[in-house]
């Protein structure tokens, strides 16, 4: 996972042979919040990344958009996504 500037950079310093797919997952801001909240960020920290988001996302070129719903359908959609382009 990397935010907008780190894609940019990887898309410039990645030289191999595989084809850089950006993938977007796009989360309800209340579910953001929540599972930052139970991973331990403080309430502080959790609007300043709220905030942050909000200036920097979303990726404007991204290959894919994905709604995460739950990692299982979203790694699922991904997986199948990948294949296709194969």
């Amino acid at each position: 996972m990397i935010d907008p500037a780190g894609v940019d950079f990887f898309r410039k310093a990645y030289h191999g042979s595989k084809k850089v797919v950006v993938a977007e997952l796009i989360v309800d801001e209340e579910k953001r919040r929540e599972r930052m909240l139970i991973r331990g960020d403080g309430h502080c920290a959790v609007e300043q990344r709220i905030q942050l988001d909000a200036k920097i996302f979303p990726i404007k070129d991204a290959d894919l958009y994905l709604t995460n719903v739950d990692s299982t359908r979203t790694a699922d959609a991904l997986y199948q996504y990948l294949i296709e382009q194969e």
